[in-house]
């Protein structure tokens, strides 16, 4: 019973957790220190902000410049996809989890579903 209760409060947590607007990392590598770039990317000083219901998150990498932001639906853009452009040195990454334009993969969703399976297992 207990195990069964555990399980059940983690994937309601998993779920409410989905259901929240999503949230992406705002910055751009031009302003000098920003901690926004490829290699000293920083979440804790960057911004973060509450994307609208027909967005998503993107981060666009354009030569050494880095910009991250919330960027409007397209068609197969809510993918978790990247689009490289070779001869522009560009790569825009699209996904649609929170704060998952971070230079580290994020999702606690996973996470807690992950928890709660290997408590369900191991109770």
């Amino acid at each position: 019973m207990m195990k069964s209760a555990v399980t059940t409060v983690l994937i309601l947590a998993s779920l409410a957790s989905a259901a929240n607007a999503l949230q992406c990392y705002t910055c751009s590598s031009l302003i000098s220190s920003s901690g926004c770039g490829e290699n000293d990317f920083d979440p804790n000083t960057a911004s973060k902000t509450t994307c609208a219901n027909n967005e998503v998150c993107a981060k666009a990498v354009v030569g050494d410049v880095v910009s991250r932001a919330c960027s409007p639906i397209g068609e197969g853009l809510t993918d978790n996809k990247c689009f490289p452009v070779e001869e522009a040195s560009t790569n825009i990454c699209y996904c649609s989890t929170d704060l998952c334009n971070s230079a580290l993969s994020k999702n606690l969703g996973l996470v807690l579903a992950f928890i709660a399976f290997m408590t369900a297992k191991y109770l």
